[in-house]
């Protein structure tokens, strides 16, 4: 029952190209294996709206959300607010009678919760800087409530020995939790980044036996793609996303008819549209699969133009993802750098001029400007102008 269950879901999945049993046994079973073992396989459909970047093409990813910065700032404030409450009741109760002595008690106590919320909420040097605030406002108290009383003050410092001796319990409490937290996620996440990886890998050994040119022509991208990323100062991270993500930018063309997809002669209009589905068909391939998520959302956009006038929703240059910039600029370059049997290897000459002509309105210029540096075509225009 599981075997057919995963036949069927390989038909689904790759079109009509698994004919029998010897190609399921090469191909089709590896890939839904993965899939499957996830327990994530499923036809979705992929949302319509961009994929939103607030990050300029080919620069340091240096921008974070301000979500994290907003969420502190009623913490702060509640914190603030019951610092300043418990200060000013305090300062009302120094001339008060002696059967408010239990409230000063208790007010004096109570300066014990925000110094746990500032730990809590903001880490180690939250408490430390709580704890002195604190430690301040009740030393004024003290100087005005028991003044030239050594024995008393000599007591009240031992409340704020208290608040320093619970300020620094807390604080080392919260490191260890974070630390604890930080080994947890980086755990998961290689975890995670283990399981795409195999994932991929299956899905790779699909689109060998599907079309192998498609497979070394994703490899050729792939390495290209990750020189961009490294010259566009992106992290080990975003690195390895651009890796994976040109690796499996052409895995919907699995689902693309072969009097299609290896046609010599001009693609009719249908036809066409037959083609210019294989993003969406590979983004609801990878989306899911556990941690592939950001991946498909890459692998949707590279035909993405910054004019617009790109496919599969005709996003411009911000909606597009940096990522995929760089994956679409290597993926034209290969193109038209590799020979098919209806088609040779253009010059380098030829191929600058395209580069350059479509560079800011069908590409990104940074990534296009970059990319001929690493291939040497900017060097080889230099030279031809000197020899002119």
């Amino acid at each position: 029952m599981r075997i057919e269950l995963c036949r069927n879901a390989a038909r689904i999945l790759c079109g009509s190209w698994i004919t029998d049993w010897g190609d399921w046994d090469h191909g089709g079973w590896q890939v839904v294996r993965v899939i499957i073992n996830r327990g994530k396989f499923m036809r979705v459909s992929v949302s319509g709206q961009p994929f939103n970047s607030d990050v300029s093409p080919c620069r340091p990813l240096t921008e974070q959300s301000n979500a994290a910065s907003n969420s502190k700032i009623p913490r702060a404030v509640f914190i603030a607010t019951l610092v300043i409450v418990l200060t000013i009741a305090h300062f009302s109760a120094v001339n008060g009678a002696h059967s408010l002595r239990a409230i000063h008690i208790l007010l004096a106590g109570m300066y014990i919760v925000p110094i746990l919320a500032a730990a809590l909420w903001f880490g180690v040097w939250g408490g430390i800087i709580t704890a002195v605030a604190i430690s301040l406002a009740y030393f004024a108290h003290m100087r005005i409530a028991w003044p030239n009383q050594p024995a008393v003050n000599a007591s009240q410092m031992g409340m704020i020995a208290i608040y320093w001796v619970f300020a620094a319990s807390s604080a080392v409490l919260v490191w260890f939790q974070e630390r604890e937290r930080r080994r947890r996620r980086i755990a998961e996440e290689r975890s995670e980044r283990t399981a795409v990886i195999q994932a991929i890998c299956g899905l790779l050994s699909a689109l060998r036996v599907r079309d192998e040119y498609t497979q070394q022509h994703s490899e050729h991208v792939a390495a290209l793609a990750v020189e961009i990323a490294k010259r566009c100062g992106l992290s080990d991270d975003r690195i390895q996303i651009v890796r994976l993500a040109a690796l499996v930018h052409d895995i919907g063309k699995i689902g693309i008819r072969d009097d299609v997809l290896l046609k010599p002669e001009e693609l009719s209009d249908e036809e066409r549209i037959s083609i210019e589905r294989h993003p969406t068909l590979a983004a609801e391939i990878l989306r899911p699969i556990h941690g592939a998520r950001e991946i498909a959302d890459i692998v949707l956009a590279h035909h993405e133009c910054p004019d617009g006038s790109g496919y599969p929703h005709g996003w411009k240059q911000e909606q597009i993802p940096t990522e995929a910039h760089i994956i679409h600029a290597a993926d034209v370059f290969c193109s038209l750098t590799e020979s098919r049997p209806y088609k040779e290897a253009l010059p380098p000459a030829t191929v600058k001029q395209i580069m350059d002509r479509i560079a800011g309105t069908k590409l990104d210029a940074e990534s296009v400007r970059l990319l001929e540096e690493i291939t040497g075509l900017a060097r080889e225009d230099t030279a031809q102008r000197a020899a002119a």
